[in-house]
């Protein structure tokens, strides 16, 4: 068996494809099939599916020679990371050895040996079913900033360790907290015709984080027990989703009442708090006092930054946990709201809400 294949193609897909396979995982595997003039890429473990398609051509066959091979993972990801180093590759040439247990893969100079392994093959994917189409550079910043706040011990058991992702007909929300801090994304999208939820580790949602093309397109899709992606080339990437029942975040929304407001520049607030946290780094409180139309952070040490607004509001002063709020800053927009009102059952919470400005520069 011999083909070449478009090297920048292969490589840009076949990385994207083991990626998002970990290696870890116990029957992690990589599949090599032939099939209507393409290479077919299918990476499967416990935890992960992703497949890719690439087109071959100058392609030498024998009468009932073999077309699937299960590839080394280890050896394809090194042979990957090597060509990453070749600009502007064109023909990559793959031979079968005589004894059909050795891919030769050459290019220029280099004559790398992919072997092949024996094992039983995974059956394909479940049914997979589309969700609605979304900005890739939108979608995999958010998912990255909701991954930092729920990032936590990827083995321990409870829902507060998955970014959630609540899929509706007209809106996808993502939402992940750490227990202290709650941060809710909504993006609008169009013609879904799939109601659920999906909660999903920050370690699996690693694994779908390739790089992103300008104006790059995706459709989200899930089967029963994996969430993911299909971008424009028909590669797909799922991982598992984890069973646990998801948070009913919305109670914690209706903690928060908008009595006091004050609008606020999030490099400001950012600045404050992170210089008097480096002032007081052996504690993670800090306060925020709200008098005589000012926001004062305060630290343990008594260090102090004001922030003067136009905003009329109650005086108030609340206790803030600097990793809580330091996370949820990332996410949040240039300039933002934060609200509060009184104590509802000795608790208080605020919500900061992100301002969107349409085209005239005007609050939506």
């Amino acid at each position: 068996m011999k083909f070449m294949v478009n090297g920048e193609v292969f490589c840009r897909i076949a990385s994207s494809v083991i990626k998002c396979l970990n290696l870890k995982d116990s029957g992690a595997q990589t599949l090599f099939l032939i099939e209507d003039n393409k290479l077919i890429i299918r990476c499967t473990s416990d935890t992960s599916y992703s497949k890719g398609e690439v087109l071959i051509y100058n392609v030498e066959q024998e009468k009932d020679e073999d077309t699937k091979w299960l590839v080394s993972n280890l050896q394809l990801a090194s042979i990957l990371s090597i060509l990453s180093n070749y600009k502007d590759k064109t023909a990559i040439q793959f031979v079968m050895s005589s004894n059909q247990r050795i891919f030769e893969v050459r290019y220029e100079k280099l004559k790398l040996k992919l072997p092949i392994e024996e094992a039983p093959i995974f059956e394909d994917v479940e049914e997979i079913r589309k969700i609605a189409s979304v900005d890739k550079s939108e979608f995999m910043s958010n998912v990255s900033d909701l991954m930092k706040l729920a990032n936590s011990d990827p083995n321990s058991d409870h829902p507060m360790t998955c970014v959630h992702f609540f899929i509706e007909p007209t809106n996808l929300t993502l939402v992940a907290t750490d227990a202290i801090g709650l941060a809710e994304i909504v993006i609008p999208i169009d013609d879904c015709e799939v109601s659920e939820i999906k909660l999903v580790k920050p370690n699996q949602l690693s694994l779908l984080m390739t790089p992103v093309k300008e104006d790059s397109i995706i459709t989200l899709i899930s089967t029963d027990t994996k969430f993911g992606y299909e971008d424009s080339n028909g590669t797909i990437l799922l991982v598992s989703v984890s069973d646990y029942p998801h948070i009913d975040y919305k109670q914690f929304k209706n903690l928060v009442s908008s009595t006091n407001r004050m609008k606020f520049s999030k490099d400001e607030l950012k600045f404050a708090v992170d210089s008097l946290f480096r002032l007081c780094n052996t504690n993670n409180r800090q306060a925020f006092i709200f008098k005589d139309n000012c926001l004062v952070v305060r630290n343990e040490n008594e260090d102090m930054f004001k922030i003067s607004t136009d905003s009329q509001f109650d005086d108030t002063v609340m206790s803030i946990n600097y990793p809580s709020l330091s996370s949820l800053l990332n996410i949040m927009s240039s300039d933002n709201y934060i609200e509060w009102g009184e104590k509802e059952g000795g608790i208080r919470a605020i919500k900061f809400t992100c301002i969107n400005t349409n085209e005239d520069g005007e609050e939506e």
